[in-house]
């Protein structure tokens, strides 16, 4: 480890790779790590920080050791890889024993620093459908490696699904030191062509048909029927603009939290509560419009079949008007 802050540029030669210095024939592992962690040193001191990081992270996939997660930090850091240095001080602050080490005050140091610096990818998967994968300006990263530091500015994040056109490109914007939360609903689908209507049906003249005694009573009930259904549709649309202006109040007070284009930090639980309100009413909102939408459809099927039995009292001798759903038709 180095024997001062990273201002001091030597790595202290007597730091063992790994801390089980009772042992006294070390594992392969750790031979290989130890012969990793002095091609490192060298490395470093010779001012290569590129090659010397890349080695101290050899050194500790070969056997763990705070030492090499701190020195890979300097080296990363040496090196300008801010993401880098912040991944292995973090890795480096992971381990119990680092408070006690002389370096420990450095890292944390380092570690506020640096957040002040980057930005943080937060990535939350409300979708039905499977995320195969996940592309941050073009580099695929795993779902379990979210929360992601970034270096601020624009941000490309692309998701992949199974279908072939499962594909969705996010633009973000993250500022130094903010938290950029991407909530995922879904990928939207291509819209399916509609099927050519076929040519409406010629209407033939039909006989005059004997009145029916019941027609009367069929009539009245479907008038009745239909009159129902328009008011349990108005009422259904009514509920659904009251609920859609509640979503949009709880949009208002989500954004009142924002600074800037990000949350504000002191107000992050607060936007969450927010953000959890508004997907609420939002649903809310989406199943009151197929309710909607259904009351709708039954009240006009029960409009038009009133409309018929009333067309078909009112048919001329010289002709009728008949109702189909191909529109309205006259037929002599």
């Amino acid at each position: 480890m180095l024997s001062g802050p990273a201002e001091s540029g030597a790595i202290d030669p007597e730091v063992p790779v790994a801390s089980s210095a009772s042992e006294p024939q070390p594992s392969e592992q750790q031979a290989e790590a130890r012969r990793l962690f002095r091609l490192a040193k060298e490395q470093f001191n010779a001012a290569e920080y590129a090659a010397a990081a890349g080695n101290f992270e050899a050194s500790f996939a070969a056997a763990e050791s705070p030492e090499a997660a701190y020195n890979a930090a300097l080296a990363h850091d040496k090196a300008g890889a801010r993401l880098a240095t912040m991944t292995w001080f973090r890795r480096y602050l992971g381990y119990e024993s680092s408070t006690r080490d002389t370096g420990y005050p450095h890292a944390l140091r380092r570690v506020e620093e640096l957040r002040a610096r980057l930005g943080e990818l937060r990535l939350q998967v409300d979708s039905s459908e499977p995320v195969r994968a996940v592309l941050v300006n073009g580099e695929p990263v795993a779902m379990t490696d979210f929360p992601q530091l970034v270096e601020p500015g624009r941000i490309a994040v692309r998701l992949l699904g199974d279908r072939p056109d499962a594909v969705a490109d996010i633009p973000v914007e993250v500022a130094p030191g903010g938290t950029w939360t991407i909530h995922f609903t879904g990928f939207a689908r291509t819209p399916v062509e509609p099927a050519p209507r076929p040519d409406p049906p010629v209407v033939r003249p039909e006989p005059t048909p004997v009145p029916d005694p019941d027609a009367a009573r069929r009539r009245r009930a479907l008038g009745a029927l239909a009159w129902t259904g328009a008011g349990l549709t108005a009422a259904s649309a009514i509920t659904m603009g009251v609920v859609g202006g509640l979503a949009l109040r709880k949009q208002a007070a989500w954004e009142s939290h924002l600074c800037g284009r990000h949350v504000c930090a002191d107000q992050y639980v607060a936007a969450e509560s927010d953000a959890d309100a508004l997907k609420g009413y939002v649903r809310a909102t989406n199943v009151l419009i197929g309710v909607t939408a259904g009351l709708a459809v039954i009240t006009l099927a029960l409009g038009v079949a009133a409309l018929r039995e009333r067309q078909k009292a009112r048919d001329a001798a010289s002709g009728r008007l008949r109702v189909t759903f191909a529109g309205l038709q006259l037929a002599f």
